[in-house]
């Protein structure tokens, strides 16, 4: 067994997808070992023109997991569209924060960033 660090030290969009704003970022680790299906982590993120670096920003602000792995695992990142006001990005940030996987597929749902979208009911 290993125990991994994941952190962010930058993150950048191609075009379409370089706007500014308030985002969150969902790193989730997939089958980390035997009876663990996942963890994962929220993280706010401040993107400008659709980029973000963290490399001299200390490790608190970069880390997003450090799990024990066994075998082969997945990483799944998932970031939802800028938003442009900041109560309104932390209203998102709390609502997701507090709501687990089987109320979002209830949502008719799989991820936060599927929240965001302008057609979904939950659209901020």
């Amino acid at each position: 067994m290993t125990t991994i660090e994941i952190t962010l030290r930058a993150l950048k969009l191609n075009p379409p997808l370089v706007s500014s704003g308030h985002s969150l970022l969902q790193c989730q680790l997939i089958l980390p070992r035997p009876g663990i299906q996942s963890r994962s982590a929220l993280k706010p993120v401040e993107l400008n023109k659709g980029a973000v670096s963290l490399r001299r920003a200390p490790f608190y602000a970069a880390a997003l997991l450090k799990e024990k792995v066994e075998g082969r695992f997945a990483l799944r990142l998932q970031l939802t569209r800028p938003q442009r006001n900041p109560a309104a990005a932390r209203a998102l940030q709390t609502m997701l924060a507090s709501v687990d996987r089987s109320e979002w597929r209830q949502l008719g749902c799989t991820s936060p960033s599927q929240h965001t979208a302008p057609s979904h009911p939950c659209a901020l």
